[in-house]
C-alpha cells in the first residue's frame, strides 16, 4: 500500500554491516511499504542521537535488518496510513522509536512508524523544536515523573546536565519545584545555572 505520489525509491542514509561511520551510505532504497497498522511518513526533519551511533556501530545490541536505515528521531508529513491506523495523509507527525528492535530507521526520504508509536503535533508546533527537543523531554519526564514520583522540595541529582536530556531534566525537575544539584565539565557550568537560578545550588565538575 502507497499514498498518491509515492515514489519506488527513495534517497536514504544507511549500513550493510554495523561498524564504524565509515560504514554508512547514501543512495538509493525503495520506499518501505507500510502494514495495515502502520502509517508512511514523509520525513521533513531527523535529529542524531547518541543512541543512533551505539546502534549503527553494534554497541547496543538490537535487531538490525540490513540494508539498515539508520536513525531515531523524525518530523515528517503522513504520506499513507494503513486501514488499522487513526491517521490520514497531510498531518504532521512526530516519532522517536525508529532504527533499532527490528525498524528501520528515519534518515530516509521516508519512513514506516507503527501507529503506537507515531504522534500528532499540537497545532502551531515548531517541527524544527520538536525533533530537537521532544526526545530528551521525554526521556527527562517519564524519569521524573513516571517512574520517579518526583515531589516539591526534594532534591535531586542530574548527571550529566549539559546534555539534552541533562538540560530538560533540570529544568522539570526546577519548574516541579525540586532542588537541583547538577553534574557538568566547568566550560558548561553556565549553561546549567543559566536560566534555572536560584534553585540550582550547584554544578560540580
Amino acid at each position: 500500500m502507497s499514498g498518491p505520489g509515492v515514489p519506488a525509491t527513495m534517497r536514504a542514509a544507511y549500513v550493510e554491516r554495523l561498524g564504524p561511520p565509515e560504514e554508512i551510505r547514501i543512495g538509493e532504497l525503495p520506499v518501505p511499504v507500510p502494514g495495515p497498522t502502520d502509517v508512511l511518513v514523509a520525513v521533513d526533519l531527523v535529529a542524531a542521537n547518541p543512541v543512533d551511533t551505539f546502534v549503527r556501530s553494534g554497541r547496543y545490541r538490537t535487531l538490525v535488518p540490513f540494508p539498515f536505515v539508520v536513525g531515531r528521531d523524525l518530523v515528517g508529513t503522513v504520506a499513507a496510513g494503513g486501514p488499522g491506523t487513526p491517521f490520514e495523509p497531510g498531518e504532521l507527525v512526530w516519532a522517536n522509536s525508529l532504527g533499532h528492535d527490528g525498524r528501520q530507521g528515519s534518515f530516509a526520504q521516508y519512513a514506516v512508524v507503527p501507529a503506537e508509536r507515531c504522534y500528532r503535533l499540537p497545532e502551531g508546533a515548531d517541527p524544527a523544536l520538536v525533533v530537537a527537543l521532544a526526545h530528551p523531554a521525554a526521556t527527562a519526564y517519564l524519569g521524573w515523573f513516571v517512574h520517579g514520583g518526583l515531589r516539591t522540595g526534594e532534591v535531586v541529582y542530574v548527571g550529566g546536565g549539559a546534555g539534552n536530556v541533562g538540560m530538560a531534566a533540570i529544568s522539570m525537575a526546577r519548574r516541579a519545584g525540586a532542588w537541583v544539584l547538577a553534574n557538568a565539565r566547568p566550560a558548561d557550568h553556565g549553561r546549567c545555572r543559566g536560566s534555572l537560578q536560584p534553585r540550582v545550588l550547584s554544578a560540580t565538575p
